[in-house]
């Protein structure tokens, strides 16, 4: 009981990071030349989102239909991250953190899949 309340803490505490994360403002007209590493930063943050929603939920489900339940909460958090920051001051949507956010989604919930399976 106190593992899957430790690990409840941990997603909503994974969960408000991400969402902080996502709501810090930048600098107006401050344009950061990262690279690439703001894709990897959206591939990490989403897909430990939607690992750790797998393994929160309740094991009477079947492993497919939980990595489903999980692809689609991760996909429409990673959606809704690049939606929200429409509205932040030196944010900008871009479709490639979406891309690089759902593919972190599906490369943990691959590993939690296959974990599940053994």
């Amino acid at each position: 009981m106190k593992r899957m309340i430790n690990k409840r803490i941990f997603l909503f505490a994974w969960t408000l990071f991400v969402l902080l994360l996502i709501i810090w403002p930048m600098a107006e007209g401050a344009e950061v030349d990262s690279g690439n590493l703001d894709k990897a930063i959206h591939f990490f943050l989403f897909g430990v989102f939607a690992y750790l929603l797998a393994i929160n939920i309740e094991n009477k489900l079947s492993a497919v239909k939980i990595t489903l339940i999980a692809f689609i909460a991760g996909c429409l958090y990673s959606y809704l991250a690049e939606v929200i920051q429409l509205y932040i001051p030196g944010r900008y949507y871009s479709r490639f953190d979406l891309a690089a956010g759902i593919i972190g989604v599906c490369v943990f919930l691959a590993i939690f899949y296959v974990r599940q399976r053994k």
